[in-house]
């Protein structure tokens, strides 16, 4: 088994592709997911050989984002993936680190297209 999170992303902007950026969006959350849990793996921390490390993907369906270790490679060599996510949380602290920027990422790619609407309104992130 492979540690991840998926993240489900709701709201108007989210709801069927409404706005042609929102792919744009996801992909970029994406990317930056990914880099948070890379970045957490060094030398005594979960890091021995790098193939955890390098293992870490995201993939993005719909409206969700998943990020996991070992999902493009199902090798025998990441299987102690959830073992090192139980000592260490490296995914849960990235999705919470992911929570507080994405209003960022967002507003970075649809930038002007909401005629004055809050991006934070439209992503579903205001609660």
């Amino acid at each position: 088994m492979s540690a991840k999170f998926t993240w489900k992303l709701s709201g108007p902007m989210f709801a069927s592709n409404a706005v042609k950026g929102s792919a744009r969006a996801l992909k970029d959350l994406g990317m930056v997911g990914q880099k948070l849990v890379a970045d957490q793996y060094y030398p005594g921390h979960g890091f021995r050989t790098g193939t955890l490390r390098r293992s870490v993907s995201y993939r993005v369906t719909g409206n969700k984002v998943t990020i996991e270790s070992g999902g493009r490679d199902k090798s025998k060599a990441v299987n102690y993936s959830e073992k090192i996510e139980r000592r260490f949380g490296m995914y849960k602290i990235a999705k919470e680190e992911l929570e507080q920027k994405a209003p960022e990422i967002i507003e970075n790619v649809m930038a002007g297209q909401f005629n004055g609407t809050s991006v934070k309104a439209l992503s579903g992130f205001i609660r």
